[in-house]
């Protein structure tokens, strides 16, 4: 019931932020266990810009339930066709996908059916300057809701002071909320420290990258005190006082401000 009014209410506020003007269409047949979309001309779409499901969530009933509604809503409709790139080595087309009447791209209705999480910023910016924003609003709603995904305690934000449970999510996408401690700069990257040794949580950025956060009007230097979620996958760096978690950002997109002010 919680998850038809969350669709229901996401359906009649939906702005087509995500524009795929002037590419290709095909209908759609199905929404597979992965989250992926089968076309009619015979394609394999992963939807750009999001981060799949974990693997054991995809086996789960919620998920069942999730992709049955999201096959139920597209099947058989007719959606514009971005291609961002050729297929990978599994046979998918990295897309964003439009529906011909109008209406929230594809990616934003699984975003509500807490189906996935927002990932590459850079590739969600291919819909539009407005797409990103969009999207995090989209994932937010069901984040709130607690629908698909959202309802297990995995995917809940992870605490940038929780040294231990970040590096058990080693290898995997995540989003981690805390306050900067410290930002330095190095030859090639900048850093945000959040933790108070060398072994805490920190989050990089490389100096081509900065550029970007930049132009969308964002001081990483001046971040110092302020709270953040990041998103992305958690690695492990191995420093003189052992191991570390530590993520690299894609762009903008990944680094959202919590407390306020201008950034």
């Amino acid at each position: 019931m919680v998850l038809a009014l969350v669709l229901a209410g996401a359906n009649a506020r939906a702005e087509p932020a995500c524009r795929v003007a002037g590419d290709a269409s095909a209908a759609i047949v199905e929404v597979t266990k992965r989250f992926e979309i089968t076309l009619d001309d015979g394609r394999t779409i992963r939807l750009a810009g999001l981060a799949p499901p974990r693997p054991d969530f995809v086996g789960s009933a919620t998920a069942e339930a999730a992709r049955a509604a999201a096959t139920a809503e597209w099947a058989g409709r007719p959606v514009l066709v971005k291609a961002l790139a050729g297929p990978d080595r599994w046979g998918r087309t990295p897309a964003l996908l439009e529906p011909v009447e109008g209406g929230a791209d594809v990616g934003s209705r699984l975003l509500a059916l807490g189906a996935a999480v927002v990932g590459d910023s850079r590739e969600g910016g291919a819909g539009g300057a407005d797409c990103p924003a969009a999207r995090l609003a989209a994932e937010m709603a069901a984040r709130k809701a607690g629908v698909g995904l959202w309802s297990e305690s995995y995917y809940g934000v992870q605490q940038a002071a929780d040294r231990d449970g970040l590096l058990a999510r080693a290898g995997t996408f995540a989003l981690v909320e805390g306050t900067v401690r410290r930002v330095g700069t190095g030859r090639l990257r900048l850093y945000l420290d959040f933790g108070a040794g060398r072994d805490g949580f920190s989050v990089t950025v490389t100096t081509r990258m900065i550029r970007a956060f930049e132009a969308a009007g964002m001081d990483l230097r001046g971040l110092t005190g302020r709270r953040l979620r990041v998103r992305g996958v958690v690695e492990t760096y191995e420093g003189r006082d052992g191991a570390a978690p530590r993520m690299e950002l894609s762009g903008p997109g990944a680094l959202e401000l919590l407390d306020g002010g201008a950034p």
